[in-house]
C-alpha cells in the first residue's frame, strides 16, 4: 500500500479547492485501488470526513515531518498555490513543504498547478531555487508553463495537463440538466442539512447590518417557493472581493437588466465561505431588484448541482466557471487574474472584461449571446470538459510513475 502526502489549500471552505482534492482522490483510487493518501488541511476532521482520507493539520510541523518520513511521494497541488497576489506567505509555506520533502529524499511533484503571478524579487528567487529540485511538474495551462520558464525553472520535466477538477467529469452525469432544476429549499449543504440559508436584498438594502429590505430577511427552511415564484429561468453569479470595488456596480447593473428585461431570477453563489457572501451582498445591495444569496457554506457537490440548474453563470471565481463547464452551463467570465483568461481560452471563450474596467454592457452582450446559443455552447463545453478529463487523469498516471523513485 502506497502513501502519498498532498499539500494544498484544503480545509478552508473553498468549494473549488475541495473539488480539486476530490478529483485527485478519485483519480488515484481509480488507477491504484487501496492507495493511502494523507492530506495537509486547515480542518483535518472535515477533510477526512468529506474525502475519506487521512488528514493532519497543515501547521503541525512535527506531525508533517513524521508523515513525510513514511511517505513515498509528496504532491503539491492543485490550484494556484505558488503566487503572491493573495498573500505574501503562500510561496514560503508551500515551498517549505516541498523543501522538507526534498531534504528527506522524497519524490516531489507539482500536480496540475496554476503558477503565478509572482511579483516580488524574493518570491521569484525562492521559486527558481526550490522548484528546480523537484522531480516533475504538471500545470493546468500553457500560461503557467510560460511563467515557470520566465522564473528560470527549466530543470524538471514540465507537462501541460488540466485542472484536477476535470477528473470528476465522468461522475457528474446526473448534474447535467437531465434532472429538474434543483430547488434551493431542497439542496443539501455540507453537513447534510436541507435548505440553503438565503437572504433577499434590493434597492436601499443595508447588508452590513444584516437587514434586507427593511428587515424582510428570510433564512433556511421557509416553505416559500410559491411565494418567491422562482422558475427554471435562473442565472447564477459568483463574485469575490478584490482591490477596487467599481466592478461590483457593473455586475449589479447587469443583474438588474437580466431581471427586468429578460425575466430571469438571480442567485449569488459563494465559492469561498464566508468571504464571497460579503461581496455578493455588496452587489445585491446596489441592485434595484430582489436577488437571492446562498448564505451557507456549500460543499462542491452542492455547488455543482445548483450550477447545473442555472441557464447561465456569470463568474469571477475560477472554479465556479469550471463547475459550469463540467455540467454544460454557458458562462460569462470576469477576469481578475490570468488564470481566468487561461481557463476561458481552454473553453474557446474570452472574458467579458477585467475588474479594472468592467462594464455592465460587456457582461450583457456576452450573456445574451450565450443564452441565445445555449444548446450549442453547452455541447461544446461538455466536449471540451471530456477532453480535459483525460488530461486531468494524466496527472495521476504521471504521479504514480514517481512512487518509489528515490
Amino acid at each position: 500500500m502506497s502513501e502519498i502526502i498532498v499539500s494544498g489549500y484544503y480545509g478552508f471552505g473553498n468549494a473549488g479547492d475541495e473539488a480539486m482534492l476530490e478529483g485527485m482522490v478519485q483519480s488515484f483510487r481509480q488507477l491504484s485501488p487501496g492507495i493511502k493518501i494523507t492530506v495537509l488541511s486547515a480542518n483535518p476532521a472535515r477533510t477526512s470526513r468529506e474525502h475519506g482520507v487521512r488528514a493532519i493539520s497543515r501547521l503541525n510541523v512535527w506531525a508533517i515531518r513524521q508523515e513525510m518520513a513514511r511517505a513515498r511521494l509528496l504532491i503539491s497541488g492543485g490550484g494556484s498555490l505558488l503566487q503572491d497576489v493573495t498573500g505574501v506567505f503562500n510561496i514560503p509555506y508551500y515551498l517549505w513543504i516541498i523543501s522538507l520533502a526534498v531534504a528527506m529524499r522524497k519524490p516531489v511533484m507539482l500536480y496540475g498547478q496554476g503558477i503565478g503571478p509572482v511579483r516580488t524579487r524574493l518570491g521569484r528567487f525562492l521559486m527558481e531555487a526550490t522548484l528546480s529540485r523537484v522531480d516533475l511538474i504538471t500545470v493546468r495551462d500553457e500560461a503557467s508553463q510560460r511563467e515557470l520558464e520566465e522564473l528560470g525553472v527549466t530543470g524538471p520535466p514540465t507537462v501541460v495537463t488540466a485542472d484536477p477538477v476535470f477528473a470528476l467529469f465522468p461522475f457528474l452525469s446526473g448534474s447535467r440538466g437531465k434532472e429538474p432544476s434543483p430547488d434551493l429549499d431542497q439542496a443539501e449543504d455540507s453537513s447534510g442539512a436541507t435548505g440553503i440559508g438565503r437572504v433577499w436584498v434590493g434597492e436601499g438594502d443595508s447588508t452590513r447590518t444584516g437587514e434586507a429590505n427593511g428587515g424582510k430577511r428570510r433564512d433556511t427552511g421557509e416553505a416559500e417557493g410559491a411565494e418567491r415564484g422562482l422558475t427554471r429561468r435562473r442565472i447564477g453569479i459568483s463574485v469575490r472581493k478584490w482591490s477596487g470595488q467599481g466592478f461590483l456596480g457593473a455586475v449589479a447593473r447587469a443583474a438588474d437588466h437580466l431581471i427586468e428585461e429578460m425575466g430571469y431570477s438571480v442567485v449569488f453563489l459563494p465559492m469561498q465561505y464566508p468571504d464571497d457572501i460579503d461581496a455578493a451582498r455588496q452587489v445585491a445591495g446596489a441592485m434595484r431588484n430582489q436577488a437571492e444569496i446562498v448564505t451557507r457554506r456549500l460543499d462542491f457537490r452542492t455547488a455543482i448541482r445548483l450550477i447545473g440548474g442555472f441557464d447561465l453563470l456569470v463568474g469571477m471565481r475560477l472554479h465556479a466557471l469550471v463547475f459550469a463547464a463540467l455540467v454544460g452551463v454557458p458562462m460569462v467570465g470576469v477576469s481578475y487574474d490570468p488564470k481566468i483568461d487561461g481557463f476561458l481560452a481552454q473553453m474557446g471563450l474570452t472574458p467579458a472584461g477585467s475588474v479594472v474596467e468592467l462594464k455592465a454592457e460587456d457582461i450583457l452582450i456576452r450573456a445574451e449571446e450565450a443564452l441565445h446559443n445555449r444548446e450549442a455552447i453547452s455541447g461544446d463545453l461538455l466536449r471540451r470538459s471530456e477532453e480535459l478529463s483525460h488530461q486531468a487523469l494524466r496527472n495521476t498516471e504521471l504521479a504514480l510513475g514517481l512512487l518509489g523513485k528515490k
